[in-house]
């Protein structure tokens, strides 16, 4: 599948996964019989409560930004670019003007909700497995803990996303990933899917794909990752990769 740059734009402005997912502050308020656009909160930089987790190998450049409230920007919403070009939030690869960083999140879904890291209820920290920088967010989803971890391969311009989930119920429970790619459309005005290979694709300036390694259904612009039937004390593990170039 191809989309060239018009229906692209009428795509995105769609936004049918996205918009079913969970919502922060709304973006639009009310003025007369108007609604003009407002800035998300992601769009600055140094908002109280705000902190990034750099990572990178001189191939890529990603941050993982955490926000103590909605008012600050998103929690573990992830930030992607060239380590040539470092520039502003809103100048990033996986910014998007109205949903600011809230579609580079990973969503699981258990006991039929949708679940994204929330401040108060999940810890952000570093690890160094052999050595490599690794930002790991633990949180918890349902009947499920998750350990979501975040690495750059040392010789490859990509962001390595692994989430382990482990079933802390007494009965089995199936449920499923969902990650997203909706690029900044200043840089990425093509847009490709393989569903063959459960690729997505974004061309222009640059070019990133974001696939799995597990099996996965490639959307239009999302990947449907499945744990399967999880046992009372078992852990199902997933990895995502988005590649730059």
């Amino acid at each position: 599948m191809k989309v060239e740059r018009r229906k692209f734009l009428q795509l995105m402005g769609t936004g049918t996964l996205a918009t079913s997912l969970p919502h922060e502050p709304a973006f639009f308020q009310e003025q007369g019989t108007s609604k003009p656009q407002r800035l998300h909160e992601d769009y600055k930089s140094n908002n109280q409560g705000t902190e990034y987790y750099f990572l990178g190998n001189g191939l890529i450049l990603a941050a993982l930004q955490t926000s103590s409230n909605p008012e600050a920007g998103t929690h573990c919403g992830l930030l992607v670019m060239s380590p040539e070009h470092f520039g502003r939030k809103i100048s990033s690869y996986l910014y998007h003007p109205e949903r600011g960083l809230q579609n580079s999140r990973c969503f699981i879904t258990a006991e039929g909700a949708t679940n994204v890291p929330e401040a108060a209820t999940s810890k952000v920290s570093w690890e160094y497995p052999d050595g490599i920088p690794t930002v790991v967010v633990e949180w918890k989803a349902g009947q499920f803990v998750i350990r979501e971890t975040l690495m750059c391969p040392v010789h490859d311009p990509a962001v390595i996303r692994t989430i382990a989930l482990k079933n802390v119920a007494q009965e089995d429970a199936d449920t499923s990933a969902t990650v997203l790619l909706y690029p900044n459309l200043m840089f990425f005005d093509e847009y490709n899917v393989d569903r063959k290979r459960g690729t997505l694709k974004a061309g222009g300036y640059k070019t990133m794909r974001l696939f799995s390694l597990n099996e996965s259904i490639a959307g239009d612009r999302h990947l449907n990752v499945k744990f399967g039937s999880v046992p009372p004390g078992a852990t199902r593990t997933i990895t995502v990769v988005l590649t730059l170039d």
